[in-house]
């Protein structure tokens, strides 16, 4: 399991929002990815 994904919680135009690091996304998107590709296979 990879590190624990830091994340702070911001307030824009009054929408609270998650901002995270650039690499800490691609890792979310990654992950993502893998989730959607096992789904499409189990869905088969």
């Amino acid at each position: 399991m990879g590190r624990k994904i830091d994340r702070r919680t911001v307030v824009i135009e009054g929408r609270e929002m998650v901002a995270v690091r650039p690499a800490d996304f691609e890792r979310l998107d990654a992950s993502r990815r893998q989730v959607g590709a096992r789904s499409a296979r189990f869905a088969r």
